[in-house]
């Protein structure tokens, strides 16, 4: 398992590998989704793992209200699903076995509450929600 992947972001190693961790328990059946991307750094966390343990991936959602360059010089568009807009917009494209969600994107503390609330319903009774950073503004 990689613990430092070099790619720009605020997302810690040892976050970054408990990411992968539990990116790699979910059934190839079920999906995972990333809001907020970003430069990748946590999608980079999120395939790396599983390229090299599974035959058959689940299905990775990434979401940012603005899909940057640096996401296709990682390679990520063959592992990843893209959808550029917010999370609150694009909620109906999500299906409903996600397994984990990593919340990542608007980084206030209602922003996040409604990521928590909009996709709590898409979630699996054994999936995990994970939101990083929140600030109180």
């Amino acid at each position: 398992m990689k613990i430092e992947n070099n790619v720009t972001g605020c997302l810690s190693p040892i976050e970054g590998s408990m990411l992968s961790f539990l990116a790699a328990k979910c059934d190839p059946k079920n999906t995972i989704v990333n809001i907020g991307c970003y430069k990748g750094r946590s999608l980079e966390y999120i395939t790396s793992l599983l390229q090299t343990i599974q035959y058959s991936n689940p299905t990775i959602i990434g979401i940012d209200i603005k899909l940057r360059e640096e996401l296709h010089r990682l390679g990520l568009y063959s592992a990843v699903d893209f959808i550029e807009g917010s999370s609150w917009e694009v909620i109906d494209q999500i299906p409903s076995n996600v397994e984990v969600v990593f919340i990542d994107g608007d980084h206030t503390y209602d922003g996040c509450t409604k990521d928590l609330e909009l996709y709590w319903a898409k979630v699996i009774p054994s999936g995990v929600m994970i939101v990083h950073d929140v600030f109180d503004t």
